[in-house]
């Protein structure tokens, strides 16, 4: 309002949905300012916009920090946060799920620093957010150590395969498919030098990381209908294949999705955030072809899984079944 308070009733985003020239354009709401404005799910509520999901941000890098008690948070944010947004149809609609955004780190920022780097803004790296829930894997910043870079790019992969396995609206910040990095620096809107630039050279030389994102945005558009739908049924289970344990020791989740729209097919999706290798139960009478494995290169061949599934650390595998073993 006037006297710069946040007014209960966004009139001004309302009178915008209704506008008749924006009718088929996606209006999306960073609910948040600098002045400790915060107002997650209002401008979906009251004015039919989608909305920045900050809190699956968060979640994600958390969980792939491999913190504990992540998992119910886990859970709801691939559902769509619909304790946010009402329900997991709303949650479709309204939550913009993303990782990284123009503030803040990179993607590979997140996987190889613990702490900002910002002294090149000239502001003794005092500027920029705090908590980026960062984990450098072992190793402040770049490094050539093979463990180190193996586990990075596998956490790379995982927070891809996360985003597009995810109810709601994706958003990729630009670079991240192919490893851009801003040198640990999470405030650098001050800058218009390589700092800030795309590097195209890393399109080659993290090739293998663009083509496991292209082929999650691709497995997504395929399977949107049956993931994301409102006949798609999701059914949780633990580690073992019994029912769901969300106890704070827990870092994996394990689900199956259906949808009566599609009475034969099924899919799993398995997700590990501890460090060390789980193995997760399947069910002995159906036959299951691996979709992805975040934990292989996109070049790999990956067999097709038995009644059980070995997952390495901070990895996520999707299987279809194919059939039923008679």
């Amino acid at each position: 309002d006037a006297s710069g308070n946040i007014m209960d009733f966004p009139q001004l985003l309302w009178e915008l949905r209704q506008e008749p020239s924006l009718k088929n354009i996606k209006l999306i709401a960073e609910p948040w300012d600098a002045s400790g404005g915060y107002e997650l799910g209002k401008a979906s509520g009251l004015a039919d916009w989608a909305e920045w999901n900050d809190k699956y941000r968060d979640t994600v890098r958390r969980a792939l920090r491999g913190e504990e008690k992540m998992m119910e948070a886990l859970k709801s944010s691939i559902l769509g946060s619909p304790e946010i947004f009402g329900s997991v149809a709303s949650g479709r609609k309204y939550s913009l799920n993303f990782i990284t955004s123009h503030d803040g780190m990179t993607l590979m920022d997140l996987v190889s620093y613990n702490e900002k780097h910002n002294e090149a803004n000239g502001e003794k790296n005092r500027d920029g957010h705090n908590s980026e829930f960062a984990d450098n894997c072992g190793i402040e910043g770049p490094t050539n150590n093979p463990e180190i870079r193996k586990l990075r790019f596998r956490k790379l992969r995982m927070f891809q395969c996360l985003l597009q396995l995810s109810n709601g609206i994706p958003m990729l910040l630009g670079g991240d498919e192919f490893g851009r990095t801003q040198q640990g620096n999470n405030n650098a809107y001050c800058h218009d030098s390589e700092l800030t630039w795309l590097d195209w050279e890393l399109v080659e030389r993290n090739s293998e990381l663009l083509l496991f994102t292209r082929r999650m945005i691709a497995l997504r558009k395929q399977h949107s209908s049956f993931l994301f739908a409102p006949k798609s049924n999701y059914q949780w289970f633990d580690a073992s294949g019994g029912a769901e344990e969300l106890a704070a020791y827990v870092r994996t989740l394990h689900y199956e999705v259906t949808n009566s729209a599609w009475p034969e097919q099924i899919m799993r999706v398995l997700i590990n955030c501890f460090e060390q290798p789980v193995e997760f139960m399947l069910p002995k009478e159906i036959e299951w072809k691996v979709l992805i494995d975040s934990a292989k290169e996109p070049a790999e061949y990956i067999p097709p899984q038995a009644s059980s599934a070995w997952l390495e650390g901070f990895t996520v595998q999707i299987l279809r079944a194919t059939g039923v073993k008679v």
